[in-house]
């Protein structure tokens, strides 16, 4: 249902009958990891232009991590963290993070 490098790769998969009989599939909600739960690999500042996939992608190594920036940070949504040009983000360390 999800790529590996997906926040919900890991969620456990349910499904639900419908009246016509059609099975819809869903994942669990997923819950926000505390943030002082992550290690820092390193902070980054915000400057203007700078996108979430392209953090991602030099410092974690793949721009489709950019998800788990955002669990270190305590956001849901990337444009969220995105907004505050010239305040520091927290990384988290590479391979720490589950989703």
């Amino acid at each position: 249902m999800f790529d590996y490098t997906s926040r919900y790769a890991n969620q456990k998969k349910l499904q639900y009958e419908r009246r016509d009989g059609r099975i819809v599939s869903y994942a669990a909600r997923r819950i926000l990891p505390a943030r002082e739960s992550f290690d820092t690999l390193v902070d980054v500042y915000l400057g203007e232009g700078q996108r979430l996939d392209n953090i991602a992608a030099l410092t974690l190594g793949d721009p489709q991590l950019f998800w788990q920036i955002c669990d270190a940070n305590g956001v849901l949504n990337p444009f969220d963290l995105m907004s505050g040009v010239g305040k520091m983000i927290k990384v988290p360390m590479p391979g720490r993070q589950m989703p």
